[in-house]
């Protein structure tokens, strides 16, 4: 079951950012963006990846999984699409993510978790910079393996 919508088939461009891991069913979610989506319109969909990244922190925002590499890929292409570009992104930013989420072994209060969303403005200024060079290294032709997420953008066939 997906949600239609009042004149399924006119939006030329549909997304997903940071939801569908939010949903049981998730491919529910992609068959509904392919039907309001018209044969050779896009669909752009960001997702949290990497299931050993899951820690308390995915509990807390009510998170239903986190993406295997290829596995958006495939659920897109099951669901009617054909896949354009698919990349990690916060790749440069993966190492530091990890150590945070395993400093407590993944576990914690919703208070010890909030420490990720709460940085110093000098902290925040530096990886502010850092996701905008991974930004244009992607839009130069850079694809990364592994990233904190992950993009796809397909065209429904």
């Amino acid at each position: 079951m997906y949600a239609t919508f009042p004149g399924a088939g006119i939006f030329d461009l549909t997304g997903a950012f940071d939801v569908i891991e939010l949903i049981a069913d998730d491919e529910a979610v992609l068959r509904g963006l392919r039907a309001a989506t018209p044969r050779g319109g896009g669909t752009t969909v960001a997702a949290p990846q990497h299931p050993w990244l899951w820690s308390r922190a995915d509990e807390v925002a009510h998170h239903q999984r986190r993406y295997r590499r290829g596995e958006l890929e495939a659920k897109l292409l099951r669901d009617g699409f054909e896949v354009l570009f698919s990349s990690s992104f916060t790749a440069l930013l993966l190492p530091l993510m990890a150590a945070s989420r395993f400093m407590n072994g993944g576990k914690g209060r919703d208070d010890e978790v909030s420490h990720e969303f709460r940085l110093n403005r000098n902290v925040n200024d530096v990886f502010t910079a850092i996701l905008r060079a991974e930004i244009r290294m992607t839009l130069a032709g850079w694809r990364w393996p592994a990233g904190g997420s992950r993009i796809v953008v397909g065209r429904a066939v």
